[in-house]
């Protein structure tokens, strides 16, 4: 068991990292332009579209949970249908998105109305070239989804280095090359999405096309199927919205602490968000081994599975933690060449330490939730943990600045991994 998790879990791994190292270029390229402000408004640009897309997430999660339960149950029919009804699905968003997005914006600054003018007008820019990529992103969501479901993690890998591949040269060249500023690294990310959705739509057809054979596309619309589809979507919609609703919060009240601690905190994010890709390897593995073993009825590899994937997720967090305590300087000096915001960041990195140490608790839950279908509790304990305790504990610790912002953060996903815990029993209950 071991082996095979490991075989499935580190081309994931290496397929998450390739997201983090994108924004790291982009906030490198930016970090080391003329003036603050250029650093601080990709980190709002990015943070929007995080909120907007992770918010999404259910079209890569859900789709892997029932897609892996399929496979399990060697049901190629209800397979193609899952990934039709999520394909579907991405583009009816990718067009209201469309329809919405002078409302998105505006509601988005005026949640970061800390920040200056200059910020805002390069955030302004980079929001309205980024938004073309909306179709494509959230398609490659279902695509990724999908294949993990099928126990195939090499594609996402190989479309997650190809895309970062593509988009890192794009942004080099309209950044360094053209002087485009943030509408260049945007407009490299907007590019790399479509050339990756053509990639993986060609590879579908080439590789999966025994799947697809004798599929009807009336089965999209068989009422059980697409009632279990939306079910579970909509909690881990839910689920999503307050999670990245969260993070994008503390995102956006960074910039109530200035310039130099907005862009400082948007460094210490990007280090979580490494070490969280990384996890998040071992999360997607767990997601589609628990699919299969629900579906094949397999109670005691579906608990040495929880075992392994929380061993090997936490000695994860504990390696990111180390390096960053030994390297902080090194790794500082990439983001940007400014004094003043590595000073900050050194001042407050010792709570992206504690998030590598407890964060990949609730990470692998996560995964675990997602391939047995449990949406409802993984919705249920986001309630709780962001109205009863990060709010709370928000409003509490505000006054003692960027450090009680960061420890409101801290006590939200401690719970987070709590309840997840306590809500756990009945996994295993659905594989016996």
């Amino acid at each position: 068991m071991n082996k095979k998790f490991l075989a499935l879990a580190i081309p994931n791994i290496a397929a998450n990292l390739a997201a983090p190292i994108l924004g790291i270029v982009d906030t490198s390229l930016m970090g080391h332009a003329e003036g603050l402000y250029m650093i601080g408004a990709v980190a709002i640009g990015s943070m929007i579209f995080n909120c907007i897309y992770w918010s999404f997430g259910f079209l890569r999660m859900g789709t892997t949970g029932i897609t892996a339960q399929a496979y399990g149950a060697t049901d190629n029919q209800e397979c193609a249908a899952t990934l039709g009804r999520s394909l579907v699905t991405a583009l009816f968003i990718a067009f209201f998105i469309f329809i919405l997005k002078e409302p998105i914006k505006q509601l988005a600054f005026q949640l970061t109305d800390g920040s200056s003018q200059d910020v805002l007008k390069n955030a302004a820019y980079y929001f309205d070239t980024r938004i073309w990529a909306a179709p494509a992103t959230l398609c490659l969501y279902a695509l990724t989804g999908w294949f993990l479901g099928m126990q195939n993690s090499v594609i996402p890998l190989f479309l997650a280095v190809f895309s970062n591949i593509c988009n890192i040269i794009l942004s080099l060249l309209f950044v360094k090359n053209m002087n485009m500023g943030t509408e260049g690294v945007a407009l490299g990310t907007v590019c790399a999405q479509y050339i990756s959705l053509i990639t993986a739509l060609i590879i579908i057809y080439i590789k999966y096309k025994n799947i697809f054979s004798g599929f009807k596309l009336k089965v999209l619309t068989h009422i059980e199927p697409l009632k279990a589809f939306f079910t579970v979507n909509k909690d881990i919609f839910i689920r999503t919205l307050l999670l990245v609703g969260t993070v994008s919060f503390f995102t956006a009240k960074s910039a109530d602490f200035g310039e130099d601690i907005l862009a400082a905190n948007s460094i210490l994010v990007q280090l979580g968000a490494v070490m969280a890709f990384a996890v998040d390897g071992y999360a997607y593995a767990a997601e589609s081994f628990t699919g299969k073993f629900i579906g094949a009825k397999d109670t005691l590899s579906l608990k040495l599975l929880t075992k392994i994937s929380f061993k090997w997720g936490l000695l994860t967090g504990l390696v990111f933690a180390l390096i960053y305590w030994i390297g902080s300087s090194y790794i500082f000096a990439i983001f940007t060449d400014k004094e003043l915001i590595t000073s900050e960041a050194n001042t407050y990195l010792i709570w992206a330490l504690v998030a590598c140490l407890i964060n990949p608790i609730s990470f692998i839950w996560d995964g675990i939730f997602i391939g047995a279908t449990m949406s409802k509790a993984m919705r249920d304990s986001m309630i709780f943990c962001t109205l009863l305790v990060y709010i709370p504990a928000f409003l509490l610790l505000r006054e003692y600045g960027n450090h009680g912002h960061w420890l409101a953060m801290t006590i939200f996903m401690i719970a987070r991994g709590i309840c997840m815990t306590a809500m756990a029993k009945p996994i295993y209950n659905k594989a016996s």
